[in-house]
């Protein structure tokens, strides 16, 4: 998985393997538009992306 910002600049990369059942990462964006790459010899069962502000 690769998460980049919209110069198209890696703010978060991950690889996703076979033998992991789940993966979580975290990352700090600025508030500009993001975009996710996934890309992975392993079938994607869900993805569930969750934003937390600062309080």
């Amino acid at each position: 998985m690769k998460l980049t910002d919209d110069r198209f600049e890696a703010l978060a990369e991950e690889s996703l393997c076979p033998q992991q059942n789940a993966l979580e990462f975290r990352f700090t964006a600025e508030g500009s538009p993001h975009f996710l790459s996934i890309k992975a010899p392993v079938v994607l069962d869900a993805l569930r992306l969750k934003a937390v502000t600062a309080p």
